[in-house]
């Protein structure tokens, strides 16, 4: 199988005797062109590799989140202090 995939995804091979192998894609090591691959999982007997899927990282690094939560902190602010300046401001009537 093949799967589009960058330095912080991991990849789940899943096989028809039920074994999962789980591995992060900055483990494996980077082949020429002229190799013959990588061996991710070794099957055994008549098992057969019946799934292959990449598991995307959603949070790096700590830092990261705590920017983007904070981040997300601060559009609120905005939002209920624009919010609150519309309500203070006294209708008008244009005639």
């Amino acid at each position: 199988g093949a799967e589009l995939v960058h330095d912080d995804d991991e990849l789940m091979l899943i096989t028809n005797g039920g074994t999962l192998v789980r591995t992060r894609v900055n483990e494996v090591s980077i082949q020429g062109r002229n190799t013959q691959g990588v061996r991710l999982i070794r099957l055994s007997g008549d098992e057969r590799l019946v799934g292959l899927d990449r598991i995307a990282n959603l949070v790096t690094d700590d830092a990261d989140a705590d920017a983007d939560a904070d981040a997300d902190a601060d559009a609120d602010a905005d939002a209920d202090s624009s919010a609150a300046d519309d309500a203070a401001e006294p209708a008008r009537e244009d005639e």
